[in-house]
């Protein structure tokens, strides 16, 4: 009886191991796609940047040559 009580012990040790091994793993996965998904926002943000200075550029330079 004290055998099974120790095995049943080890069986819930090892399950309980695992199971916070897996949320571990999955915390990482979700950590690790919300910063990918960041970068590409910030990515977005600075293509977007990167055309209004372009479309702002481009009306200074119609601007000058409309003075001239």
């Amino acid at each position: 009886m004290e055998r099974i009580k120790r095995i049943m012990c080890l069986g819930l040790a090892v399950s309980i191991v695992f199971s916070i091994c897996c949320r571990q793993v999955k915390a990482e996965e979700i950590i690790e796609m919300n910063v990918e998904t960041v970068e590409e926002i910030i990515d977005d943000y600075d293509k977007e940047l990167a055309e209004i200075d372009e479309m702002y550029r481009n009306l200074e330079i119609d601007g000058i040559q409309s003075i001239e």
